[in-house]
């Protein structure tokens, strides 16, 4: 049971399991159970709504994350309530194996519809769960009200009406003094969120969990709310967006919407199963990661690039700091961004046999001397390491090119100073490169494609420091695999793994690592 109270034959309480009268039910109070179908799920945060409605025909129900499953006619009689117990039947049986975050018991009907709505918005906030579009349990999306998080006083902080193909992996922020909500930072519970978003007063990024967060709302009934479109992470034949301004981009788009005051916010994404910008493995870059947000979410035209707050050493994620105007579209791309007195086609590094050869193209420069590059090793400090004279003032094409003979083993940051016939400066965007050894072992996952129920296996060596080693579908689903590191072997069991192309990222001797693994029937 995941609650339940003890009183007799006429029980009132929800259970959770498999197996003969262990099933997914609630206590109907006539000594029987109603049936419920997805209740909880392993390792999902589910919220549940019991509603009893003594003796009135079918007026008793259960909803799952605002959603009605089940109607059903309670009959518990007059008895009076004996024990009740959260995590057991109420007797100190049937006892719940799972965590339950927390309970909360009215002593009467939750009506109108918009209250209980208000009190499951509060849970769905909390806790980042998406709330469903069909509230009445009739199949019709999105009527009315339905999929809508309420403040106490009945206002939208997200309505659904508005952003009705744009309802996935919902999440938000807010302040509603009435419900002593006071959620600063937050990210849907759902495997496949990617993105996070709070109040940040500090420099350093998000922080590990909403109680340590110090920063604060400055009004009451303030909400920042966030859904995406549902669509897969990448499709190459995404053209949407404006090539001057960047060269590729996520296909996923989100859209927020802001009630009250929010002001200037945190976003944080979870790139580790993003691919790269050209859809190859192992190219997707970090720094060269922007931003884009869109008033119409048409990103072809009129988008603005948000470039991030700060750049940390290849951990996985990328953050931006800006005050969202209600409404707004975004999504991740990759590009550049440009730097005056010159207009900066590219910069591009590629490592070659013992150096690293660096790139740049301009189209475009104005009392343009000199141009110093500078390399770091943890993109923060920097030091020069070559000079080129620029172009004095040109709208043609000038392409440079400069050497690194001593780049060091692991991550290589670089960036340009251009510096103009009056000596002042400006710094390109930064780009990192990750540099090996031709004598590091070569990685590559075998065999490749890879049958159902195959091992899979990775060479390597036994000095090698492995990090974390992740599998995804392609729409970015996780799949559960089991590791096993023998001698110079990695084994990989993806037993439960379906048919099509999987990504596989591990990182390994601090280098982010991503494979294309493709299974067969």
């Amino acid at each position: 049971s995941v609650w339940g109270e003890d009183n007799g034959s006429f029980d009132r309480y929800i259970l959770d399991g498999a197996g003969a009268n262990e099933n997914e039910a609630v206590s109907n109070g006539t000594g029987t159970e109603d049936d419920i179908t997805g209740l909880y799920s392993a390792s999902v945060t589910t919220l549940s709504t019991v509603v009893f409605d003594e003796d009135q025909s079918n007026g008793s129900s259960v909803f799952i994350n605002g959603g009605r499953e089940i109607s059903f006619t309670t009959d518990h009689g007059g008895e009076t309530s004996n024990n009740f117990q959260i995590g057991a039947k109420g007797d100190g049986t049937r006892r719940f194996n799972g965590l339950i975050s927390e309970v909360i018991v009215y002593n009467q009907l939750l009506t109108p519809t918009a209250t209980r709505q208000r009190i499951e918005s509060y849970l769905a906030i909390k806790y980042g769960i998406t709330l469903s579009s069909d509230t009445d349990g009739d199949a019709t999306a999105f009527e009315a009200g339905e999929g809508d998080y309420l403040a106490s006083n009945g206002t939208p902080f997200w309505d659904a009406s508005e952003v009705t193909t744009l309802h996935n992996n919902v999440a938000g922020i807010a302040r509603d003094d009435a419900s002593c909500l006071n959620q600063l930072q937050s990210q849907s519970v759902n495997s496949d969120a990617i993105v996070a978003m709070g109040l940040d007063d500090n420099t350093d990024g998000l922080e590990s969990s909403n109680a340590q967060n110090g920063s604060a709302f400055s009004t009451d009934l303030s909400s920042l709310m966030w859904g995406h479109d549902g669509t897969s992470l990448h499709n190459q034949e995404n053209r949407e967006f404006d090539e001057l301004q960047v060269r590729s981009r996520l296909n996923r788009e989100w859209r927020v919407q802001e009630t009250g005051t929010v002001g200037t916010v945190t976003v944080r994404f979870d790139v580790t199963r993003i691919l790269g910008p050209d859809e190859n493995l192992g190219t997707n870059d970090e720094a060269q990661i922007v931003l884009l947000v869109d008033a119409d979410g048409d990103f072809s035209a009129g988008a603005s690039v948000i470039s991030q707050s700060f750049v940390v050493d290849s951990d996985g994620f990328v953050s931006f700091q800006l005050d969202f105007a209600d409404g707004a579209y975004f999504t991740l791309a990759s590009g550049e961004k440009y730097a005056l007195p010159i207009t900066l086609l590219s910069f591009e590094a590629a490592a070659e046999d013992d150096e690293i050869v660096l790139k740049w193209t301009t189209v475009s420069e104005v009392e343009n001397s000199l141009f110093r590059l500078e390399r770091s090793v943890n993109g923060i400090d920097f030091e020069t390491i070559g000079y080129l004279d620029g172009s004095g003032t040109t709208d043609n094409i000038n392409n440079y090119m400069l050497r690194d003979n001593d780049p060091v083993n692991g991550n290589n940051y670089y960036r340009l100073i251009d510096i103009d016939h009056n000596g002042v400066e400006n710094a390109s965007e930064i780009i990192r490169i990750s540099y090996y050894k031709e004598s590091d072992i070569e990685i590559k996952p075998y065999p490749n494609p890879l049958q159902k129920g195959q091992t899979l296996y990775i060479s390597l060596d036994q000095e090698a420091e492995l990090g974390t080693i992740r599998m995804h579908q392609m729409n970015g689903t996780e799949v559960r695999i089991e590791t096993q590191r023998t001698g110079d072997r990695l084994e990989i069991n993806v037993s439960q793994i379906s048919q099509g192309v999987h990504l596989l990222t591990m990182v390994v001797n601090g280098k982010l690592l991503k494979f294309k693994i493709v299974v067969t029937g």
